[in-house]
């Protein structure tokens, strides 16, 4: 549960970033207080009341909230989903994929 918190909290901090919008803000969006927020943002507390009210005021859905595929790239893991995603690909996405690589080396 504690990596889920943390998660969740830098995801809500970084759509809240994205949007411009400060942590008094969501706060008064949410109709929770800003020390609660922070607290959720730093992975302390899990909003159970206002996870919604949050997604809402966040304009994503629930699933796009607990999308944390981005958090943990890794170099490592980053090649591994490219390996395991290129059969998948059609032959010009490859082909342009092939291209990108070459002309960064």
């Amino acid at each position: 549960m504690k990596e889920i918190k943390s998660h969740l909290g830098r995801r809500i901090k970084e759509l809240r970033s994205f949007l411009g919008i400060s942590q008094q803000k969501l706060a008064d969006i949410v109709g929770i207080d800003k020390k609660t927020v922070s607290k959720i943002e730093c992975g302390y507390n899990f909003p159970t009341q206002s996870l919604g009210r949050i997604a809402g005021a966040l304009k994503v859905s629930l699933p796009e909230l607990f999308d944390f595929e981005h958090i943990d790239l890794t170099d490592e893991n980053m090649k591994k989903y490219i390996v395991e995603n290129l059969e998948y690909l059609p032959s010009h996405d490859i082909t342009t994929i092939f291209r990108l690589i070459k002309s960064m080396r």
